[in-house]
Parts: structure tokens; C-alpha cells; sequence
């Protein structure tokens, strides 16, 4: 989290399933900075799974990095 230029937070985020990569099609997550455009997921449980934007009802084991 920027506000005003300071990095103020640090947390982690989920990522694919195919994990990180940068190659063109691959379904991987791009490494790098990443700005929020939209929240989903409100009201959902912690570790609540999401395929192609919506919750299918599916809760994994959730840890903090």
C-alpha cells in the first residue's frame, strides 16, 4: 500500500494456480507492481476460492506470509 509516495504496507496476495510468469498467454500471474482496479469477494470467508472472478463456494486452509 502507496500513500503518497511511502509505502506504508506490505501484504501478500493470491496468485494463479499455473503460478508466476510473464510469457504471453500462459495464464501465469505477471510479477511486478500491480494496482487494484476492482474488490470482489465481500462477505466471503478467508481462503475462499475464486475461478474466473466468482466464489464457487470452495474454502482452503489460509496462512499469513
Amino acid at each position: 500500500l502507496v500513500e503518497g509516495g511511502v509505502v506504508v504496507d506490505e501484504m501478500g496476495c493470491s496468485t494463479g494456480e499455473r503460478g508466476l510468469g510473464c510469457e504471453e498467454g500462459s495464464y501465469q500471474t505477471p510479477v511486478g507492481w500491480h494496482e487494484v482496479a476492482e474488490k470482489i469477494g465481500d462477505g466471503v470467508k478467508l481462503g475462499g476460492v475464486f475461478r474466473s472472478r466468482k466464489w464457487e463456494g470452495e474454502v482452503r486452509r489460509w496462512r499469513r506470509i
